[in-house]
């Protein structure tokens, strides 16, 4: 019944990571299917310091470093906890302030979000070469 149905957090938490690894692998897959020549042009950066905060997923232009798109990664970390949740809209609230841009993504909607993304990096490209 119900009450044998026990979840256990930190079992939650480890499928979590691990979605979000095959989320990465997957992101990266697809863009390097989606753009031509994405692995030489662009850089892709887990964890990258926007002051003391961290973007999950950034994507670099290689030849002048400048930053292309941000990918915010919801895990859904913040399941159980109202705080959590707030806490974590305000992280994306503060690259937003910064003026970078992000994309909320989550293994759910990548694969409707994912021309969305290509779309951007290729309108970055064309900006960049003019």
């Amino acid at each position: 019944g119900f009450s044998e149905r026990v979840i256990n957090h930190s079992t939650i938490q480890m499928s979590l990571n691990d979605l979000s690894q095959n989320l990465i692998s997957k992101i990266k897959s697809d863009l390097s299917d989606g753009i031509i020549g994405f692995e030489e042009r662009y850089e892709t950066i887990i964890n990258y310091s926007i002051g003391t905060i961290k973007m999950p997923f950034a994507i670099l232009d290689k030849k002048t470093n400048l930053f292309v798109i941000g990918l915010y990664l919801d895990n859904f970390d913040y399941w159980n906890s109202y705080n959590e949740y707030v806490l974590d809209k305000d992280i994306e609230n503060f690259f937003k302030i910064k003026k970078y841009p992000i994309e909320r993504i989550n293994h759910l909607n990548w694969d409707v979000k994912k021309q969305i993304i290509i779309d951007k990096i290729n309108s970055f490209n064309r900006i960049e070469k003019k």
